[in-house]
């Protein structure tokens, strides 16, 4: 990690960030919460998780000309897997 946050506020950060990632319905489920909490158990900073959403939210919206829009990502969980 890189920092002394604790998984209170890491969580509130992750789940913020994937929150206002465009694509996402902005909502939070249990699921997301429970992902949050084992990325934050593996050590995984916020920084590279931020990063994360942006690299999927860019490679969902730099599609070729002409291809069918993608629908609303419901969750965090099942598309991270």
């Amino acid at each position: 990690m890189d920092d002394d946050r604790g998984p209170e506020e890491f969580i509130r950060q992750v789940l913020e960030a994937y929150r206002k990632t465009p694509g996402t319905m902005g909502t939070v489920r249990r699921a997301d919460r429970m992902l949050a909490a084992e990325l934050y158990q593996l050590g995984i900073s916020v920084a590279v998780i931020e990063n994360a959403l942006v690299l999927a939210a860019t490679r969902r919206l730099v599609r070729p000309v002409g291809a069918p829009p993608l629908g609303a990502i419901r969750s965090w969980r099942t598309s991270f897997r």
